[in-house]
């Protein structure tokens, strides 16, 4: 869930919940070199997180604008 606060014309801020916890884990080199190969051979893993990320953005972009914040001048013609 995230909370989205306009700031000025051109900002918003985002509140979002991150859990957060320090975790100590060991690691096999075998497990390792396996877990490796498994993530080499699918890439599709990195596709889908980069839509989740793309997604995200959308989201934000959607609050800008429900919001009426826009590009500022100048910056425009180097995001379009």
């Amino acid at each position: 869930m995230m909370e989205a606060k306009k700031i000025d014309e051109f900002t918003i801020e985002v509140t979002k919940e991150i859990p957060a916890k320090a975790v100590a884990q060991r690691y096999d080199y075998s497990f390792l070199l396996s877990q490796k190969k498994a993530i080499e051979e699918d890439l599709s893993k990195y596709t889908a997180a980069r839509q989740a990320e793309l997604s995200e953005v959308n989201a934000l972009i959607a609050e800008c604008e429900k919001f009426g914040i826009k590009a500022k001048e100048g910056e425009k013609e180097m995001i379009s």
